[in-house]
């Protein structure tokens, strides 16, 4: 009997170990080394959206998803890159559908959300990268880009440097319509609700050049 049972425990034991050893691999993210274009240099800033390593998470296209990684996203090349236990950086090799960055102030603070596959927005594609500010029957999204500008004073070098530019976009039936920070052209673009709308902004003392309360606005629409 003791024989037996030992013999069960070693069974279960190997079965565990099998296991583990198998979601350890299932957690390794294929990725390939950046290419020599990530490599900017004599270039004043970065092109990452981030000054260093951000925890977060990640899904991929086809679904799986994958925890607790070290991410920095290039606004430069819209691309997301991680790094793995060797310390390397390195590309997706599957699409990235959506990510999120945690909040480097404190794990009660929103993680930052950034999905792609929006469609019909100029200058972009399927696979571009935007924050969500708010998202639901009506959603707020913000695109991030980066350029190199050069500028030159008398008698003095060349110098560049990463400029970025932020555009945001209201999506409403469908449709992403360029946002103007102006309250009459946010609630027309809703179309609907306005005195609701308008006695928030008043009650709450929103202040729609600020991104949170134009989220909190947004929110609050796809909820009445």
């Amino acid at each position: 009997m003791e024989k037996k049972l030992s013999n069960y425990v070693i069974v279960l034991l190997l079965v565990a170990a099998f296991q583990h050893a198998n979601a350890q691999f299932t957690q390794d993210v294929d990725g390939r080394p950046l290419t020599a274009k990530t490599g900017y240099t004599d270039i004043q800033g970065t092109p990452f959206l981030t000054e260093g390593w951000v925890t977060g998470a990640v899904k991929l296209a086809d679904g799986r998803t994958y925890k607790d990684m070290s991410l920095r996203y290039n606004e430069m090349d819209d691309k997301l890159f991680f790094r793995d236990k060797k310390g390397d950086t390195l590309e997706f090799v599957d699409p990235v559908k959506e990510f999120k960055l945690e909040n480097p102030m404190g794990a009660n603070l929103i993680a930052r959300t950034f999905k792609s596959g929006f469609k019909n927005i100029p200058n972009t594609t399927e696979s571009s990268f935007f924050e969500v500010l708010a998202d639901g029957t009506a959603s707020l999204i913000k695109r991030y880009t980066k350029s190199i500008t050069e500028s030159k004073e008398y008698n003095s070098p060349t110098i560049k440097r990463f400029d970025e530019t932020i555009k945001y976009y209201l999506l409403v039936a469908g449709n992403a319509v360029p946002l103007k920070r102006d309250q009459k052209f946010i609630l027309t673009t809703l179309g609907n609700k306005q005195p609701e709308m308008e006695a928030y902004i008043k009650d709450n003392k929103l202040n729609l050049k600020h991104d949170d309360d134009l989220a909190k606005l947004i929110t609050y629409y796809n909820s009445i």
